[in-house]
Protein backbone atom coordinates (compact mmCIF):
# COMPACT_ATOMS: atom_id res chain seq x y z
CA UNK A 1 0.00 0.00 0.00
CA UNK A 2 1.12 3.71 -0.90
CA UNK A 3 0.72 6.63 0.87
CA UNK A 4 -1.63 8.04 -2.31
CA UNK A 5 -4.35 4.99 -1.30
CA UNK A 6 -4.17 4.92 2.63
CA UNK A 7 -6.94 6.85 4.09
CA UNK A 8 -5.43 10.16 6.55
CA UNK A 9 -6.54 8.55 9.52
CA UNK A 10 -4.38 5.13 8.66
CA UNK A 11 -1.21 7.70 8.22
CA UNK A 12 1.35 7.45 11.55
CA UNK A 13 1.17 11.03 11.26
CA UNK A 14 -2.06 11.31 11.25
CA UNK A 15 -2.56 9.18 14.23
CA UNK A 16 0.31 11.08 16.14
CA UNK A 17 -1.93 14.19 15.58
CA UNK A 18 -5.11 12.59 16.42
CA UNK A 19 -3.40 10.91 19.77
CA UNK A 20 -2.19 14.22 20.70
CA UNK A 21 -5.41 16.17 19.56
CA UNK A 22 -7.47 13.79 22.13
CA UNK A 23 -4.42 13.83 25.07
CA UNK A 24 -4.83 18.01 24.85
CA UNK A 25 -8.77 17.74 24.20
CA UNK A 26 -8.57 15.55 27.37
CA UNK A 27 -6.44 17.86 29.52
CA UNK A 28 -8.94 21.12 28.71
CA UNK A 29 -11.63 19.18 29.29
CA UNK A 30 -10.61 17.98 33.07
CA UNK A 31 -8.99 21.51 33.75
CA UNK A 32 -12.09 23.27 32.47
CA UNK A 33 -14.71 20.63 34.51
CA UNK A 34 -12.20 21.65 37.37
CA UNK A 35 -12.65 24.93 36.78
CA UNK A 36 -16.51 24.85 36.72
CA UNK A 37 -16.58 23.02 40.23
CA UNK A 38 -14.50 25.46 41.70
CA UNK A 39 -16.79 28.20 40.09
CA UNK A 40 -19.69 26.29 41.42
CA UNK A 41 -18.17 26.56 45.05
CA UNK A 42 -17.16 30.41 45.02
CA UNK A 43 -20.10 32.97 45.68
CA UNK A 44 -21.05 35.16 42.44
CA UNK A 45 -18.51 38.08 42.76
CA UNK A 46 -20.92 39.87 39.83
CA UNK A 47 -24.22 40.37 42.07
CA UNK A 48 -24.27 41.06 45.84
CA UNK A 49 -25.82 38.49 47.91
CA UNK A 50 -29.24 39.86 49.21
CA UNK A 51 -28.96 40.52 53.23
CA UNK A 52 -31.70 40.34 55.29
CA UNK A 53 -29.74 42.62 57.94
CA UNK A 54 -31.22 45.48 56.59
CA UNK A 55 -34.47 44.82 57.30
CA UNK A 56 -34.15 43.01 60.09
CA UNK A 57 -32.72 46.25 61.04
CA UNK A 58 -35.18 47.97 60.00
CA UNK A 59 -38.13 46.05 61.38
CA UNK A 60 -35.70 46.88 65.04
CA UNK A 61 -36.05 50.51 64.54
CA UNK A 62 -39.76 50.20 64.21
CA UNK A 63 -40.23 47.80 67.78
CA UNK A 64 -38.32 50.27 69.37
CA UNK A 65 -40.36 53.06 68.48
CA UNK A 66 -43.65 51.52 68.80
CA UNK A 67 -42.28 50.82 72.61
CA UNK A 68 -41.19 53.94 73.07
CA UNK A 69 -44.68 55.08 72.47
CA UNK A 70 -46.14 52.84 74.47
CA UNK A 71 -44.36 53.38 77.24
CA UNK A 72 -44.46 57.80 76.70
CA UNK A 73 -48.63 56.63 76.87
CA UNK A 74 -47.90 54.69 79.91
CA UNK A 75 -45.90 57.23 81.39
CA UNK A 76 -48.72 60.55 80.20
CA UNK A 77 -51.31 58.24 81.84
CA UNK A 78 -50.05 57.69 84.94
CA UNK A 79 -49.25 61.49 85.20
CA UNK A 80 -52.89 62.39 84.33
CA UNK A 81 -53.80 59.92 86.56
CA UNK A 82 -52.12 61.17 89.63
CA UNK A 83 -52.70 64.69 88.37
CA UNK A 84 -56.86 64.03 88.19
CA UNK A 85 -57.08 64.87 84.97
CA UNK A 86 -57.56 63.11 81.33
CA UNK A 87 -54.20 62.29 79.28
CA UNK A 88 -55.79 64.59 76.34
CA UNK A 89 -55.85 67.61 79.24
CA UNK A 90 -52.47 66.97 79.84
CA UNK A 91 -50.89 66.88 76.46
CA UNK A 92 -53.02 70.01 75.73
CA UNK A 93 -51.47 72.07 78.58
CA UNK A 94 -48.01 71.09 77.56
CA UNK A 95 -48.61 71.84 74.23
CA UNK A 96 -49.20 75.37 75.90
CA UNK A 97 -45.62 75.67 77.20
CA UNK A 98 -46.89 74.40 81.09
CA UNK A 99 -44.30 72.00 82.72
CA UNK A 100 -46.09 69.14 84.26
CA UNK A 101 -45.19 70.60 87.67
CA UNK A 102 -47.19 73.63 86.66
CA UNK A 103 -50.44 71.18 85.55
CA UNK A 104 -50.29 69.91 88.68
CA UNK A 105 -50.41 72.58 90.96
CA UNK A 106 -53.08 74.49 89.03
CA UNK A 107 -54.84 71.32 89.40
CA UNK A 108 -54.19 71.33 93.28
CA UNK A 109 -51.23 68.74 93.05
CA UNK A 110 -47.80 68.88 94.67
CA UNK A 111 -45.49 68.34 91.83
CA UNK A 112 -43.42 65.85 94.46
CA UNK A 113 -46.43 63.70 94.50
CA UNK A 114 -46.35 63.17 90.69
CA UNK A 115 -42.40 62.81 91.19
CA UNK A 116 -42.90 60.25 93.67
CA UNK A 117 -45.65 58.43 90.95
CA UNK A 118 -43.11 58.12 88.66
CA UNK A 119 -40.66 57.14 90.77
CA UNK A 120 -42.77 54.29 91.71
CA UNK A 121 -43.21 53.29 88.49
CA UNK A 122 -40.17 53.20 87.65
CA UNK A 123 -38.51 51.23 90.69
CA UNK A 124 -41.44 48.54 89.59
CA UNK A 125 -40.22 48.13 85.99
CA UNK A 126 -37.18 47.01 87.31
CA UNK A 127 -37.71 45.24 90.21
CA UNK A 128 -40.01 43.34 87.41
CA UNK A 129 -36.66 43.77 85.49
CA UNK A 130 -34.73 42.06 87.71
CA UNK A 131 -36.92 38.96 88.56
CA UNK A 132 -37.22 38.47 85.22
CA UNK A 133 -33.55 37.98 84.49
CA UNK A 134 -33.33 41.18 82.15
CA UNK A 135 -31.26 43.06 84.08
CA UNK A 136 -29.13 42.32 87.39
CA UNK A 137 -29.37 43.67 90.52
CA UNK A 138 -26.83 46.08 89.98
CA UNK A 139 -27.77 47.18 86.79
CA UNK A 140 -31.29 48.17 88.01
CA UNK A 141 -29.75 50.18 90.72
CA UNK A 142 -27.63 51.91 88.63
CA UNK A 143 -30.56 52.71 86.07
CA UNK A 144 -32.31 53.52 88.99
CA UNK A 145 -30.22 55.85 90.54
CA UNK A 146 -29.55 57.63 86.53
CA UNK A 147 -33.57 57.63 85.85
CA UNK A 148 -34.68 58.83 89.54
CA UNK A 149 -32.33 62.20 89.23
CA UNK A 150 -33.86 63.03 85.80
CA UNK A 151 -37.27 62.65 86.94
CA UNK A 152 -37.81 65.91 88.84
CA UNK A 153 -35.85 67.70 86.30
CA UNK A 154 -38.60 66.74 83.49
CA UNK A 155 -41.22 67.36 85.73
CA UNK A 156 -40.42 70.65 86.32
CA UNK A 157 -39.13 71.38 82.73
CA UNK A 158 -40.91 73.36 80.36
CA UNK A 159 -42.33 72.33 76.95
CA UNK A 160 -39.28 73.62 74.47
CA UNK A 161 -36.52 74.15 77.02
CA UNK A 162 -33.31 72.55 76.91
CA UNK A 163 -31.42 70.71 79.50
CA UNK A 164 -29.06 72.17 81.81
CA UNK A 165 -25.81 71.36 80.26
CA UNK A 166 -23.36 69.76 82.57
CA UNK A 167 -20.48 72.56 81.56
CA UNK A 168 -22.97 75.32 83.03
Amino acid sequence: MTNETQSPAESPKTNARNVGAAVAMSIAMLLGSAGIAAAQTEPAQTEPVQDDSADEEQRDRSDRRQRRSERRARIGSLIADTIGITLVELRSEVRQGNSVADVAEDNGVASSTVVDALISALEERLDSAVENGRLTEEEAADRFERRSERIAERVERVPGERRANADG
